[in-house]
């Protein structure tokens, strides 16, 4: 009998024989995961406070004798006085560094790049004091005239 190639056979789940591989693949992940990340919790969030801590201070802070501002001033409209005009843009370039020193693999230290990075953007978005409205949205309907 010709199989139907408009039904679909979708193999038995409790019929583990049929993937052995799929098997002994899904417990080796198990023991072994792909990504490692042997960074401790307790790390991770002070890098997270550093990466925040450095950045706000380039980014929206003064400094003593004004030295942040000035720098900021003295960047104007270059590509580094944009940089330090954006807190998201600046908190990649200084998670960087922290990423590339606390994990071992690429993968790793691209995760731990962007997951120290977000987390000084949350923290910056939870500090935030001029939390902005959205705009608002206004519709204006047209003013009909009559004819009389």
């Amino acid at each position: 009998m010709a199989p139907n190639l408009l039904t679909p056979s979708f193999p038995d789940p409790g019929n583990a024989s049929q993937f052995p591989e799929a098997i002994q693949i899904s417990m080796l992940l198990l023991v072994n995961p792909a990504i490692r990340l042997d960074v401790s919790f307790t790390t991770f969030v002070i890098a997270v406070l550093a990466v925040w801590r450095i950045t706000h201070l380039f980014y929206g802070e003064d400094g003593p004798y004004d030295i942040f501002l000035r720098l900021r001033r003295l960047a104007g409209t270059t590509f580094f006085g944009q940089l330090l005009d954006c807190f998201y843009c600046l908190s990649l370039w200084f998670a960087a560094p922290l990423g590339w020193l606390m994990a071992e693999t690429w993968l790793a230290r691209v995760l731990v790049w962007l997951g120290i990075s977000g987390g000084a953007i949350l923290l910056q978005r939870v500090t935030e004091r001029n939390h902005k409205p959205p705009p608002a949205i206004w519709h204006e309907t047209p003013i009909q005239k009559h004819n009389d």
